[in-house]
């Protein structure tokens, strides 16, 4: 399956409230990203519904209220897109995602695999070498015909 998402996802599961024609929801997030949230609820609302949540982000001191659509909807739970976002919740969600990305390079560096930049890096060093090894090899095939 194609990856649609131009923002990566972080499973981390956050109680939230969803917020809708006066009712308060209690559920929680399955995992969460710059461009939206799959959420676990027993209430599956249909496509298109329009709604708020109710979440803590922890660089935040109150909890954020986010206008957000429902994308798609399963017997377990609802994908919702953030709607309009306030400069604090922007800033809220990429310190969030900033935490769980650290977390997780800690914990390949760990499990020896390097951090994402430190691993672009050898495989793009790996690549350069392979390429002038090569052109090193032709070099030396041309020097030396057999």
């Amino acid at each position: 399956m194609t990856q649609r998402r131009a923002h990566e996802r972080f499973e981390l599961e956050i109680p939230i409230t969803l917020l809708l024609e006066g009712e308060a929801i209690p559920a929680s997030t399955r995992n969460i990203g710059l461009g939206g949230i799959n959420i676990v609820t027993e209430r599956i609302l249909p496509y298109g519904t329009e709604l708020k949540i109710r979440l803590r982000l922890p660089a935040l001191k109150d909890p954020a209220e986010i206008e957000v659509v429902v994308r798609w909807a399963h017997e377990d739970g609802i994908g919702v897109q953030f709607g309009s976002l306030r400069a604090r919740e922007v800033w809220a969600l990429n310190q969030l995602c900033a935490h769980e990305t650290k977390k997780i390079e800690r914990k390949q560096s760990e499990l020896g695999g390097g951090s994402l930049e430190e691993r672009a890096g050898a495989q793009g060093h790996e690549r350069r070498s392979r390429a002038t090894s090569k052109a090193q090899e032709e070099r030396v095939g041309e020097e030396h015909p057999n």
